[in-house]
């Protein structure tokens, strides 16, 4: 059997596929080294331009003083006595009502041959906060309660992004924001103290804000109800966070989302209860928002194709072999090889054109290229152009096949299922018929400087 030469060839065949896995791994090297060389040009893009926004929407905070008297062992006197204490705190109290309207306007930042998407965004805001009930917003009987001045304070994970002055209308007054939330465990932002407001009244508001931010924008909204709308010219938006939109429309000129969630979802209540004791940080509940992302990055799509990779360099060495065992023509090892190598620099061809020229064009360059040289050597070494088209074109229409499966984003899966299963199904229906001892025997008869007419009834 291991001197069977249809053995041999299978085998020396399987050898080569089995090697071309290594340059494949290699350019799939490069490609995620070319994916960590974009993910630094994002970094420095947010560094010095302004990174993924998170806005807390406002809350109102009115600060407190407690001055009271407790009873104390005193060792000294060894008597109990009263000391007078103080306790400053604050109360947050949310809107019960809240609209938030955001309108982003994209644009694409480059460093290098990168490019990054930065966004310009406005955000109208507009609300109405209940009377603050003071008498009962803090249980205390120990002393007396002394209320501060109230501020609205907003949340801002980047305040770099903050474009023109905030502002701020509340019961028909100006307010003036200055920097900081003064709520350590909120983090970053803005706060407005409240000057001539009757907080026996309701409170409702109108807040404007610009900023620019990168590749992501998270809203937090507390408020007993809340709708937000975000419109944006970015039409691949990856909605994420707690909630998904109510209702979207996303098109080619971008997309317009809508989002409608109260206190009883998002649990604000509790969030609020966590801000009272400064433990606010957490926004993972209240989240929610949308990535500006491509719908398949070059990096991705690239990546996807390199999986395709061994089998066309299996298909090709397949035909090959068939090629060689149905008909007269002999193969070298070495024609295996270049060829091989040829479909694996298709890769290598692709990404270096993609990152210049975009990746369709460079898909369609590298395909002519690639083809265009395998169908010019095989003219040679098979000594037949129609052949050697036949194989190129062969080659062209399995790029034709994989490039659809890489545009398609929820078909992917299923497109290249259908794809392997029709190749199969192909070499298996067009080898039906082959009587492989028979062909074994010809095979070496050939060798020998003999035809298939000549072999003996035995070896038939």
């Amino acid at each position: 059997m291991l001197r069977n030469p249809l053995f041999i060839r299978f085998g020396t065949i399987t050898l080569l596929t089995l090697v071309f896995l290594v340059p494949l791994s290699m350019v799939r090297g490069v490609i995620t080294e070319r994916d960590l060389y974009l993910q630094s040009a994002v970094y420095d893009i947010a560094a010095s331009w302004t990174g993924p926004q998170r806005v807390v929407t406002p809350i109102l905070v009115i600060p407190f003083t407690e001055n009271y008297e407790e009873t104390i062992w005193d060792k000294r006197k060894n008597t109990y006595v009263s000391v007078k204490k103080t306790r400053v705190g604050h109360k947050t109290f949310m809107p019960a009502a809240l609209d938030v309207d955001a309108t982003i306007a994209t644009e694409l930042r480059r460093r290098g041959i990168y490019s990054v998407p930065v966004y310009h965004s406005n955000f109208k805001i507009t609300g109405r906060f209940a009377p603050p009930n003071l008498k009962t917003a803090i249980q205390s009987d120990r002393g007396e309660l002394t209320w501060g001045q109230p501020r609205l304070v907003l949340g801002l994970a980047d305040t770099r992004g903050i474009g023109a002055d905030p502002r701020l209308v509340m019961q028909s007054e100006s307010q003036s924001f200055e920097p900081g939330t003064r709520l350590a465990s909120l983090g970053t932002g803005i706060h407005a103290p409240l000057t001539n407001i009757d907080l026996d009244q309701p409170l409702p508001f109108e807040l404007s804000l610009a900023v620019r931010g990168s590749q992501r924008v998270h809203i937090a909204p507390v408020a007993q109800d809340a709708s937000i709308h975000v419109t944006a010219d970015w039409p691949h938006p990856k909605f994420n966070g707690r909630f998904l939109p109510t209702t979207r429309e996303i098109s080619s000129d971008g997309f317009d989302a809508s989002w409608r969630v109260s206190a009883f979802s998002t649990d604000a209540n509790e969030f609020l209860a966590r801000c009272d004791i400064n433990e606010c940080g957490d926004f993972e509940s209240l989240l929610l928002g949308v990535d500006l992302i491509e719908s398949v990055d070059l990096y991705t799509r690239a990546d996807r194709a390199t999986k395709y990779g061994i089998l066309f360099v299996l298909l090709t060495f397949v035909a090959f072999f068939l090629t060689e065992t149905l008909t007269s023509k002999r193969l070298h090892p070495v024609h295996y090889t270049l060829v091989g190598a040829t479909l694996a620099m298709f890769y290598l061809l692709l990404i270096s054109l993609a990152e210049h020229i975009g990746f369709n064009v460079a898909y369609a360059l590298a395909t002519s290229a690639c083809c265009a040289l395998i169908g010019s050597y095989l003219t040679a070494v098979l000594a037949s152009r129609k052949l050697a088209a036949v194989y190129a074109g062969a080659i062209a229409v399995l790029y034709g096949m994989l490039f659809l499966i890489l545009r398609s984003e929820d078909a992917a899966l299923l497109m290249g299922s259908l794809l392997l299963f029709m190749l199969l199904a192909i070499v298996m229906l067009s080898t039906r018929r082959i009587e492989w001892t028979e062909t074994a025997l010809a095979m070496r008869h050939r060798q020998r400087g003999g035809t298939a007419d000549d072999l003996s009834p035995t070896e038939r």
